[in-house]
């Protein structure tokens, strides 16, 4: 493809003939690629009776809404489905997602060095199957020691030849399922990378003047004069149109935002695009030093004239990249049939994008020297596009550069409480590495923050007591709750972007009807941890925590009916709330009464189980620490006291009856989110026969304006 040679050569001066001579090396190649088939492996997920069932999920199991779950629920998705029906007829043909970036596997021994990894993902499978490490395919490993860039090319072909025969030419797979042969087709959906990546897969650049590619030759940029960099002003056009961000002039760019978001280019207007475009692969390297020390010299003088403006440096940058387009290469996944009328071709990774804001948002808090972007630069260029006047730099009396501090300039006492909270924060098992131990007080800097770690940071950052609630100088306090505005509205950006909305719930499926007391009944499987601890209770405990078992108990219902019943004949002008807790208080006695009564007459209507209800729980019950279910772990107050994570918070959602005041006879019933503390873990023991476990909690007060939560103006 590039016309290089695959075996190593060199080249020495012959001092007899006066020439030049060149040899190979007996079989030693120049690059290796290591290259894993992949029709077998896709043969074999059909290979086992379970996987292959899980192969047509998308298809058969799939919750068909407008809420986007899989990636099967989105346009991309579906408008591919429309164009190619006769590969969407087939629910077990195979959808995959490619994803490639570079990474370091010598860590600190070799800094220059990266290797590229190439995986496929197969979206046949569910969500919380198809992105796990077991179902991920690698395909490709293209080592080091440099970046391949744009070459990649050369290095997908292999790939790209059997995706291609893949759609073209069917496999015929065995399906252990349905057991029975098929035609097994595969295509390739999109591929996924961080930003630089982006241009190495899609043939875009993402430098210079127009790498925004959904911008594309309408993309709005500045060059920098102090920073040297490109400036890309034009993000309020992706907003609604009714935003407030797109009037606020002072706070952006000092213009109001009233154009509309621009189109991303089609497959076809991509292709007429790369008509032009004449790519020649592979990286011709210079022997002669002289060379290079003249092209870096030439390099800076362009790089000089382009700030100057030069005509001639303008004139040049115009045959090499016209205005019209930022391409440098026709990718080959223009070579697969469908790759044109692909709704979309790249993605790009979240994850990636989040942690980078983060650091920029950390560095520029803390005032973290080499992370910052507020600097002498920075307020300098602010100076030149006559923007912010207040953050302009000024001269004090000893005629030294004075930034004047802005509404996140944290003080050194500011900066030392925020890294103490974050060296003493807890957090969920699993939900984040140990944050802790990325702190550094004294120095009062954070380092060394994974992707996950910045995407948690991201919303303790939006609290208003960290970031812009504090003393600021006059003018600034508008720019400081739009600072807090923004800061919100990117947390929230990222949350939406990245949560899943059926992300499992604790105690989702079996939920308590009432809360009181201080108890949730808890009767999901699991399995509790540590040996139990038996004690003894006080009476009244035990009677609370029986009767939140009656009350949650689908068998006790009909008597629960029948003695609110026997309660309004007995007080006929009695008001609901009262009878309501007339019925809290003496309903297992009188659950009590009446199940020895059915006993006495043999009704048919008791069963063994309501007979050991009625009887009571012994009041010697037994202690567990922490219990584990659904994947969920909780612990006690009392366990996770010298741990750095927690996970004794408990959330339910109940059904309550609600009053509106002392006199209304129709309470409304409604669900309502309670929020505790786990304390104890507690197992009721009907003497041998039946038994029930519970949490007691702590409640956070929810209905209690004073005592409860209050939501802010960004909700």
């Amino acid at each position: 493809m590039c016309g290089v040679s695959r075996l190593k050569t060199t080249e020495w001066y012959s001092k007899d003939q006066g020439t030049h001579s060149s040899s190979r090396y007996p079989k030693v190649p120049a690059k290796i690629l290591r290259h894993f088939p992949l029709k077998p492996r896709l043969q074999r997920l059909y290979m086992s009776t379970k996987m292959a069932s899980f192969m047509t999920w998308h298809h058969d199991n799939r919750t068909k809404d407008d809420i986007l779950r899989h990636p099967a629920d989105s346009a991309a998705w579906q408008t591919f489905d429309y164009i190619h029906q006769w590969f969407s007829s087939e629910p077990r043909n195979i959808r995959l997602g490619l994803g490639s970036d570079g990474f370091n596997p010598f860590r600190t021994m070799s800094i220059a060095h990266s290797t590229w990894p190439v995986v496929l993902i197969p979206y046949n499978l569910p969500p919380w199957m198809c992105m796990k490490q077991p179902y991920i395919m690698m395909s490709l490993i293209i080592p080091g020691p440099s970046s391949s860039g744009n070459d990649i090319d050369v290095y997908l072909q292999p790939l790209v030849e059997e995706l291609k025969e893949l759609w073209e030419t069917c496999l015929q797979t065995y399906d252990a399922s349905k057991k029975e042969n098929f035609q097994m087709h595969a295509a390739l959906l999109w591929t996924i990378s961080d930003f630089p990546a982006y241009a190495n897969l899609s043939g875009w650049s993402t430098k210079g003047k127009l790498a925004c590619p959904s911008c594309s030759k309408d993309t709005c940029s500045l060059r920098l004069k102090h920073g040297r960099k490109f400036c890309y002003m034009s993000h309020r056009r992706f907003l609604e149109e009714n935003h407030k961000f797109r009037f606020e002039k002072f706070a952006f760019d000092g213009t109001v935002e009233k154009r509309s978001a621009s189109i991303p280019l089609s497959g076809t207007q991509v292709l007429h695009q790369l008509q032009s475009i004449n790519t020649t692969f592979g990286k011709k390297k210079d022997t002669d030093p002289k060379k290079k020390s003249t092209r870096r010299k030439k390099s800076g003088t362009e790089e000089n004239t382009l700030d100057q403006g030069s005509s001639n440096s303008a004139s040049k940058k115009k045959e090499k990249h016209p205005k019209e387009h930022n391409w440098k290469k026709k990718t080959i996944f223009f070579s697969l049939p469908y790759w044109e009328t692909l709704l979309l071709r790249h993605n790009l990774d979240v994850m990636h994008i989040e942690k980078n804001v983060c650091d920029s948002v950390i560095g520029t808090l803390l005032n973290i020297e080499g992370k910052t972007k507020d600097t002498v630069k920075a307020r300098l260029d602010l100076q030149e596009m006559k923007l912010r006047r207040t953050l302009h730099p000024m001269n004090n009396e000893r005629n030294k550069t004075y930034l004047p501090p802005a509404c996140f300039t944290m003080s050194p006492k500011e900066k030392e409480v925020l890294c103490n909270i974050l060296k003493d924060i807890k957090v969920p098992d699993g939900y984040s590495s140990n944050i802790s131990r990325r702190v550094n007080v004294r120095e009062r800097k954070l380092s060394g923050l994974k992707s996950h770690d910045c995407h948690v940071l991201m919303y303790l950052l939006t609290l208003k007591s960290y970031v812009c609630n504090r003393s600021r100088p006059e003018g600034s306090i508008a720019e400081g709750y739009l600072a807090e505005e923004c800061m919100t509205f990117c947390s929230r950006y990222f949350e939406g972007v990245e949560s899943k909305l059926n992300r499992p719930v604790r105690n989702d499926e079996d939920i308590p009807s009432e809360i009181e007391e201080g108890f949730a009944i808890f009767s999901v499987a699991g399995r509790p941890i540590g040996n139990a601890k038996t004690c003894a209770l006080d009476q009244l405990i035990v009677d609370q925590a029986h009767r939140y078992v009656l009350f949650n108990c689908p068998v006790v219902e009909p008597f629960i009916e029948e003695h609110l019943k026997h309660i309004q004949t007995q007080h006929p002008r009695v008001r609901p709330r009262v009878i309501e807790n007339i019925h809290n208080k003496k309903f297992p006695t009188w659950f009590r009464t009446h199940v020895q009564e059915l006993h006495r007459s043999r009704s048919e209507q008791l069963s063994e189980k309501l007979r050991w209800l009625a009887g009571g729980p012994s009041t010697v019950v037994a202690k567990y620490k922490g219990f584990i279910s659904k994947g969920f772990g909780f612990n006690t107050k009392s366990r996770e006291r010298l741990r750095k994570t927690q996970n004794s918070g408990v959330v339910v959602t109940a059904s309550t009856r609600s009053f509106s005041s002392s006199m209304d006879r129709h309470p409304m019933a409604g669900d309502v989110s309670y929020y505790g503390v786990l304390t104890d873990i507690l197992e009721l023991n009907y003497y041998g026969r039946l038994k029930a476990l519970l949490f007691k909690c702590d409640w956070f007060d929810v209905l209690t304006p004073d005592r409860g939560m209050k939501i802010d103006e960004f909700g």
